[in-house]
């Protein structure tokens, strides 16, 4: 079994061609399948944040996009989620 995991499509080409990322318009998405340990997805989810930072966010082409709602996810030190959704 696998998850596919729809996101924004981040601005810098490196990013994507490191983790393979498949693009249409404004959105992104990976696969991530049992093998895939917390260690690589806690990496993988760390970049997309700091390539925003650095270059920018995407903005959504689509009329329909889903990021035209941002949502924010942070962790604390408990390791508990929140999560912020701005429209």
């Amino acid at each position: 079994m696998s998850s596919t995991v729809i996101l924004e499509r981040p601005t810098d080409d490196q990013l994507l061609k490191r983790w393979q990322l498949a693009c249409k318009d404004d959105i992104s998405d990976v696969v991530v399948i049992p093998n895939v340990t917390g260690q690589k997805i806690e990496r993988f989810a760390e970049e997309p944040s700091r390539c925003a930072d650095e270059f920018g966010r995407m903005k959504a082409l689509m009329a329909d996009s889903p990021y035209r709602v941002f949502v924010k996810i942070t962790r604390n030190t408990n390791d508990i989620f929140s999560i912020q959704v701005d429209m």
